[in-house]
């Protein structure tokens, strides 16, 4: 037997385990579309555990906090460098880092700042 997982009830049931603080509101829908959108190209179905998604997914709330968990990742000078001599805005920078970050490992953006990753 299965149940179907709705938006809110996946919402919900980080509340029901103590994980609320794992990811935010908008994290969480975020998650459960990048979930579905999984189960949908893989034609796969998905079973809740949200123990296990908190330990393979962290949400970050912009790349300064993500460079402190993975000061490695980002050459954060090459990026000032490269704003200065091509003139990137903010947001073009923030993309070039993001895609660095997915050239590495799964990114799920939540909004212009926050995102999503599976640990690595």
């Amino acid at each position: 037997m299965k149940t179907i997982v709705t938006q809110d009830d996946f919402i919900r049931a980080f509340d029901k385990m103590d994980r609320s603080d794992n990811f935010s509101i908008e994290g969480r829908m975020a998650l459960f579309d990048w979930i579905e959108q999984m189960d949908e190209d893989c034609n796969h179905e998905t079973t809740l555990d949200v123990i296990s998604l908190c330990c393979e997914f962290t949400e970050y709330k912009d790349l300064t906090e993500f460079r402190s968990d993975y000061p490695h990742v980002l050459n954060y000078h090459y990026y000032i460098d490269m704003a200065g001599l091509a003139r990137l805005s903010r947001a073009d920078l923030n993309q070039a880092a993001r895609d660095e970050i997915s050239d590495r490992t799964t990114l799920i953006p939540i909004n212009d700042k926050s995102f999503i990753i599976q640990s690595f």
